[in-house]
């Protein structure tokens, strides 16, 4: 059974600090010029040509325009008001860019779900958003309502009529064009939610004004032109497009399988549309390398993105696309953080490279126990990080918001929790601050470890620390099938030969990922079951 956490302690701190919100950017100005993704929209309300390119059909600029408004004058009718929270469960497709250009014509803050997260997280997660609608599909919404999603939430049904929820576009006539709503730089535009791979996944607000210095820094950082297409792996990718001014093209794999996206989906996609760009997560990465077999689909820019990207995926990747390939690192509150050059560069500790800071961006790094002082170029500790595009706060999360920021030169900086350092200019990511291990040695970093042991044995491991905090011990598992079981001989000495460090033991065994992107490993987890493993042993 699982208790919730004492709420106490929260609600004390809550009064000493004077009960106001933390936010990371601090409040956002309205007078800062922005365009909202409904104006980059507007701009082709005439324009016939693909907003989207899927499996499921085709949507033009006019057509979404037109369809979008149709759907938020509907809202409007049902009640919307500028600010109520709407969840959007709607697959990736025609429908969710219909849905959210209608949400947010209409004044709403959609609240963005990921099956990838599955039905126990997403339930907590959109009950928490208390929205005042639900948005989905026929299927969608029966799960929505069995599960009690949203309860109280006025139903809306996109794709087709169905008994006891409202039409986002009803047959017939019109009314009218909705209501204009005027939209300022700190309105909240979107809340989407973390991953939940390295911890319970949070509400993370967005800012209209921080998705326009999003835009804006990304098209040119990568080369992004307007009219240009792109394709991804990641299905909430495709909402970017029309604030992007691009057509996205979705490959047909389904969408909560990252790892079912392999060669032949992503050539069939490049042949609907002239596509110069692609996003993909390692786990879709390693199976269009895999089962490519010589061929090559052309593409000039891959982003590689969603965990640490080794050095052979990258140059996989190079081999099939003939295409610039980079590692940009970001995360849900902050994206992008670095521009993803230099993927193949080495750091004087190791470390995955994830290029230099982009143009706006400050990293700074701190020690693991002090986030008020700035260590040197070369050493290793937290991330901080801030942008123009950080999110706005963690929704409904106080306590999470106080303990995740940290002020420098006047600036808020957002803790990551994640470890690495800046070298030449460069950053280089070591894990996350959780799956540090606390060694009576001092402290390791996870992927500082790993990485040789990897690299002598040629297959996925994963360090973790078994025992009490500041004597653990640190135990190898390297990826294998079935149950957990204490490795070979000839295992054990290859992986004790390829570092320095003491290793308590070398086990053999599945390594337990996340579900949005099947490729960050829960340590913690694996930590856990490999302590249950040894114990008495």
């Amino acid at each position: 059974m699982t208790l919730d956490a004492p709420v106490g302690p929260v609600v004390a701190r809550w009064l000493a600090e004077g009960g106001h919100q933390h936010h990371p950017t601090g409040p956002a100005s309205d007078a800062v010029p922005f365009t909202s993704v409904l104006e980059s929209l507007a701009t082709r309300s005439r324009d016939t040509g693909a907003v989207y390119d899927g499996p499921d059909g085709v949507l033009s600029w006019a057509d979404l325009d037109r369809r979008s408004s149709a759907g938020a004058r509907s809202l409007q009718d049902a009640g919307l008001e500028p600010g109520h929270r709407v969840s959007l469960l709607v697959p990736p497709s025609v429908e969710l860019l219909v849905a959210a250009g209608a949400i947010w014509k209409a004044g709403g803050i959609p609240v963005v779900a990921d099956a990838s997260a599955g039905f126990r997280q997403l339930r907590r997660l959109v009950r928490a958003a208390a929205p005042k609608f639900a948005v989905g599909t026929p299927a969608t919404l029966a799960a929505a309502t069995a599960l009690r999603f949203a309860p109280g939430a006025i139903r809306v049904s996109v794709g087709r009529a169905t008994p006891g929820c409202l039409d986002l576009e009803p047959a017939g006539p019109t009314t009218g064009p909705p209501t204009p709503v005027p939209v300022a730089a700190g309105n909240v535009a979107a809340i989407v939610h973390t991953s939940g791979a390295t911890g319970p996944a949070k509400a993370v607000r967005y800012t209209h004004g921080a998705l326009s210095a999003q835009r804006d820094v990304v098209g040119p950082l990568f080369g992004m032109r307007p009219g240009d297409a792109f394709t991804t792996s990641f299905g909430p990718f495709m909402l970017l497009a029309p604030s992007l001014q691009m057509t996205c093209v979705r490959p047909d794999f389904p969408v909560d399988r990252p790892s079912a996206l392999g060669f032949e989906e992503l050539r069939v996609a490049t042949t609907r549309a002239a596509v110069t760009m692609a996003w993909l997560s390692p786990a879709s990465a390693r199976r269009i390398v895999a089962t490519a077999r010589g061929r090559i689909v052309p593409i000039d820019l891959v982003m590689l993105a969603g965990a640490p990207i080794p050095p052979d995926l990258v140059a996989g990747v190079r081999s099939v696309t003939g295409g610039d390939v980079r590692t940009p690192y970001g995360m849900t509150e902050c994206l992008p953080v670095t521009d993803g050059t230099e993927p193949e560069a080495v750091g004087p500790i190791g470390g995955t490279s994830t290029g230099r800071p982009v143009p706006g961006c400050s990293v700074v790094v701190t020690p693991l126990d002090d986030q008020t002082r700035l260590l040197p170029d070369g050493e290793w500790g937290e991330l901080l990080v801030h942008a123009p595009w950080l999110f706005d706060g963690y929704d409904g999360a106080w306590s999470a918001d106080a303990d995740t920021w940290a002020v420098h030169d006047g600036r808020r900086f957002h803790r990551t929790g994640d470890v690495g350092y800046l070298h030449r200019g460069v950053l280089f990511h070591l894990g996350r601050r959780r799956h540090v291990l606390d060694t009576a040695d001092g402290p390791l970093a996870s992927v500082a470890v790993e990485e040789p042991i990897r690299a002598a044995t040629g297959r996925p491991v994963a360090a973790v620390g078994i025992g009490p905090t500041g004597g653990e011990v640190v135990c190898i598992v390297v990826d294998g099938p079935g149950h957990l079981a204490v490795a070979d001989h000839d295992l054990r000495a290859t992986v004790r030969a390829a570092t320095p460090h003491r290793i308590a033991s070398v086990l053999l065994g599945p390594l337990p990922v996340d579900r949005r992107h099947e490729s960050k490993v829960d340590r913690s987890a694996l930590g856990a079951e490999a302590g249950r493993f040894l114990a008495g042993r």
